[in-house]
């Protein structure tokens, strides 16, 4: 692994299929890319509006690698190293920074701007 790179990702694309009986649309979703190299990095929170009382969203940023993958905003950002404090938790890709160098140049890196992807339902309640 990369100096530098301490924890594997994973990459996953959401689609919406098509409406059911019901007219509600279904999210499926893909593993894009497993076992990724990254570096994951949490914002600090801004003091001001914590003092204020405002909830601000948890952000955070990313270096993976390689270069030259087709990532979309609207994907999201998975920690899949086990002793990761954010471990099994999802990040939704803001904004990805691609390289200024040629794509089989190995020293690229992509840079993503991530926001703490929230659940409405804890895996594993019965409903």
């Amino acid at each position: 692994m990369t100096a530098g790179l301490n924890i594997r990702a994973r990459l996953w694309r959401f689609t919406t299929s098509a409406d059911d009986d019901g007219g509600g649309a279904l999210l499926t979703g893909t593993v894009y890319v497993d076992s990724l190299q990254s570096r994951f990095d949490m914002d600090p929170p801004n003091r001001m509006l914590r003092q204020q009382g405002i909830e601000t969203q948890t952000t955070a940023s990313a270096m993976i690698r390689p270069p030259g993958l087709v990532i979309l905003e609207g994907d999201e950002y998975e920690i899949v190293t086990p002793n990761h404090p954010q471990f099994g938790e999802r990040w939704l890709i803001q904004g990805v920074s691609n390289p200024n160098v040629h794509p089989a140049d190995s020293r690229g890196l992509i840079e993503l701007a991530l926001r703490r992807q929230e659940r409405s339902r804890t895996p594993g309640v019965q409903q």
